[in-house]
């Protein structure tokens, strides 16, 4: 499992959020088999997002998801 850079989760993160208003260049977001453990969540909206094999922090006591939206998405294999 590999951590998932700033950079690669805003890519990903930008083009979910134009799929979640049904943009045509927008895509629904995919993190599998990676560690989001230096990824700030807070205040995001991770909407219908799909988590599969995937590594949040290794305390929930130290994630960052303070008002982070989840509705309706699929976790798989998922370690808070």
């Amino acid at each position: 499992m590999r951590k998932m850079t700033k950079k690669e989760f805003d890519k990903i993160y930008e083009k979910h959020k134009e799929w979640l208003k049904d943009a045509v260049n927008g895509e629904q977001a995919l993190f599998e088999n990676v560690s989001l453990e230096d990824i700030n969540l807070n205040d995001l909206d991770l909407s219908r997002v799909r988590f599969s094999k995937v590594i949040f922090r290794k305390s929930i006591m130290d994630a960052n998801l303070c008002f982070a939206t989840f509705k309706d998405c699929i976790f798989q294999n998922i370690i808070f």
